[in-house]
């Protein structure tokens, strides 16, 4: 049985978004193609994670969905709107993209500052970053961090400082990569909870497949620079071949599939 989601928000906030990305090509410089005619569809409260080997372009394709990169070819539309320099800023507060490394994420001198970025950036008043950058860090058990040098924090602590910069933003989609690195168990449950509960599109890149099962509703499988198979999780987990065919270790995708009892 899935988990029940509860996607309201507070009055006045964003729905969540929907994300369609068709005939996706890009490459970097003096390189081959990352991704080649990459078509793919997130509903609007939707929670897709996605898998495949090293290498297949799956970080390549959650930075183009907020314009860090830029199609050479094909689209990216959150809520039917493109991907394009005039409409950047209200993309960027719309979708919020969780790095890797945290400490791509965190640049100024205390927590609650980097949690206040961005809100303040949106021109909000005061009272209501205050209000933002509490919930977040409550989220994220880490209520009364706001004066702690962000440097001082442990790794599993900067991040959920990360984290937390991006849910004070309030956006309508959240991109995830790898977010279940390095995290201890009790960590791993406490973001699977908040992610199955946040009122906003997930999208989560990882090869923590447990929680990535336990978090999504479906799973896409990316490879060779486009989206092989897109399915439950029980078609894709569970579909030995396909995951063998592509370089990926399918006793692990398996075990963890069982555990979840599909």
């Amino acid at each position: 049985m899935k988990p029940r989601r509860d996607n309201r928000r507070d009055a006045g906030s964003a729905e969540p978004a929907s994300v369609d990305i068709h005939g996706l090509a890009f490459a970097y410089p003096a390189g081959p193609k990352v991704l080649q005619d990459l078509t793919l569809t997130v509903e609007a409260g939707e929670r897709l994670g996605i898998i495949g080997p090293s290498g297949a372009g799956k970080t390549t394709l959650l930075l183009h969905l907020n314009g860090i990169l830029r199609p050479q070819a094909g689209s990216v539309a959150i809520d039917g709107h493109h991907v394009e320099p005039s409409r950047m800023a209200r993309i960027r507060e719309w979708v919020g993209l969780v790095f890797q490394d945290p400490d791509d994420q965190l640049f100024t001198p205390t927590v609650g500052e980097d949690v206040a970025f961005g809100p303040r950036n949106l021109g909000l008043g005061e009272e209501e970053v205050a209000r933002r950058v509490r919930q977040a860090l409550e989220a994220l058990d880490m209520t009364g961090s706001e004066k702690r040098p962000s440097y001082g924090l442990s790794y599993g602590e900067r991040r959920r400082a990360a984290l937390a910069t991006v849910l004070a933003m309030e956006p309508r989609v959240v991109a995830l990569d790898e977010p279940f690195a390095n995290l201890s168990p009790a960590l791993v449950e406490r973001l699977v909870t908040l992610l199955r509960a946040l009122p906003a599109t997930i999208i989560v890149v990882s090869q923590a497949i447990f929680p990535l099962l336990a978090t999504c509703d479906r799973l896409a499988l990316l490879a060779e620079g486009r989206i092989q198979a897109v399915g439950s999780a029980r078609e894709i987990a569970g579909n030995r071949d396909l995951l063998r065919r592509h370089g990926l270790d399918f006793n692990f995708y398996l075990e963890s599939y069982r555990r979840l009892g599909l």
